[in-house]
């Protein structure tokens, strides 16, 4: 037992050796946030500002029972896709190490909706749908081929007619979309987007159909 303590305990100061020597042969206005290198001296605030001035009006929300990094990755594709803000509906908890950073930029809003079985409170969510003027548009499996849906029009309407921003809304891998949370989004004039599938595999992991959905979103809109 002594013998393996001593090395544990010469490994670890090998570790400190080398930190030592990384931090010293960092410049001082050096940073180590997960940024391009040329934003690498500025701070928060200042990073805030930037992100602030390249977002496009939408957000996302994603439906969080599990708390598993899903979710963090999700919020950190969101941030580099754009948008506004971010919302975590269900359970507060996730898995922050996806994030690497993406939440000291982009707003992320957690609200607590659910029941004692888990399951998601559908009345909180169109009342958040309602307070904050967004329309949901569910990522989910049965509604309209992502890659033929007129976002344009879409934007439009939101502008021009409803006054509200667009919302992605994405549920968890295992369960997708409550019935009854798309049947509120649906009386307050939200849709359904799919994505083709070909394989036989039950989905897509959930940032990567963000990704997908919000690239056609973006691309359509000019939002690049």
């Amino acid at each position: 037992m002594g013998a393996i303590q001593d090395e544990l305990a010469v490994m670890n100061q090998v570790n400190l050796n080398i930190q030592a020597l990384r931090n010293a042969q960092v410049p001082e206005l050096y940073s180590e946030r997960n940024v391009p290198d040329d934003l690498k001296h500025l701070t928060v605030p200042e990073l805030q500002q930037i992100t602030a001035h390249r977002t496009f009006p939408f957000s996302v929300m994603m439906l969080n029972v599990l708390g598993d990094m899903n979710v963090a990755t999700t919020i950190r594709s969101a941030h580099l896709m754009g948008a506004e803000s971010c919302v975590v509906f269900g359970r507060r908890k996730i898995d922050n190490r996806g994030l690497v950073g993406a939440a000291n930029y982009t707003p992320v809003e957690k609200i607590w909706a659910v029941d004692e079985d888990l399951t998601l409170q559908a009345d909180v969510f169109a009342q958040y749908c309602e307070s904050h003027a967004v329309l949901p548009v569910f990522v989910e499996q049965g509604g309209e081929n992502v890659f033929d849906m007129d976002w344009k029009q879409l934007q439009f309407r939101c502008e021009n007619e409803i006054k509200r921003k667009l919302m992605l809304v994405l549920g968890t891998e295992r369960e997708g979309i409550p019935t009854d949370i798309i049947t509120a989004g649906r009386a307050l004039g939200g849709c359904v987007v799919s994505i083709p599938q070909r394989g036989v595999i039950r989905s897509h992991n959930l940032s990567m159909a963000f990704a997908i959905v919000a690239g056609c979103m973006v691309k359509d809109l000019g939002w690049y």
